[in-house]
């Protein structure tokens, strides 16, 4: 498979979770009845590509379609036609940058560096692929409420097994807690809204003005 061939099924697969429950095989034919339509609506190239002979050697990689497909591919799929071709994040079109974390966050990149930012920025783009399909992309705001909900349970975890402790100790921390959390995030199409996931997650206090001054 091409790295095209294996973004083009990765999508597919998202995409019909939502609206086909017959498995992978399942996924290509609804996806080629939607492309049918699609291609005809635009009289795209005298339909070409649009049986599922010619999908499935997409999908494999064994050829590539045209331009113009991919562009109708992108939109049946709602994702970014750069995505498709290139593999430019982020995924979904209307997607906010991975770089709002730091805007919205930045108490995140203060405390846990270039490599926190990072590996938070990693997660929230992974999490916000994984929203259902036709779900609305997540705004700043979303990005943000998530970002300090995560570092807030991250922080007050911490303090509860350890007691506290230095700083590197508690990015060794974090950084294992986010990689864990990466590790089980489902594949796009799949998971749980952004804005949701943020809402479940545990929540503390941030220590007072006081406290931190009797500290």
């Amino acid at each position: 498979m091409t790295s095209l061939s294996k973004r083009l099924t990765q999508a597919v697969n998202g995409w019909a979770s939502t609206v086909d429950r017959q498995g992978r095989a399942g996924a290509a034919r609804t996806f080629q009845v939607a492309m049918s339509d699609r291609l005809n609506d635009h009289k795209a190239g005298g339909k070409a590509g649009a049986s599922y002979r010619a999908l499935l050697t997409y999908l494999s990689g064994q050829s590539e379609p045209t331009l113009e497909w991919l562009r109708l591919a992108a939109e049946v799929l709602d994702v970014r036609l750069g995505w498709l071709l290139l593999g430019e994040k982020p995924v979904r079109p209307g997607a906010v940058p991975a770089g709002v974390v730091r805007t919205h966050a930045p108490v995140v990149q203060h405390l846990t560096g270039e490599q926190g930012e990072r590996l938070m920025e990693l997660l929230v783009g992974r999490l916000a692929d994984a929203q259902p399909a036709g779900t609305d992309p997540a705004t700043a705001e979303d990005l943000g409420l998530f970002a300090d909900a995560l570092f807030r349970n991250v922080f007050f975890t911490w303090g509860a097994v350890t007691g506290g402790g230095e700083k590197a100790d508690f990015e060794r921390f974090f950084f294992a807690w986010v990689a864990a959390m990466l590790a089980a995030v489902p594949r796009p199409g799949e998971g749980q809204r952004l804005q949701d996931v943020a809402r479940k997650l545990p929540q503390g206090e941030w220590p007072s003005a006081q406290e931190d001054t009797d500290a």
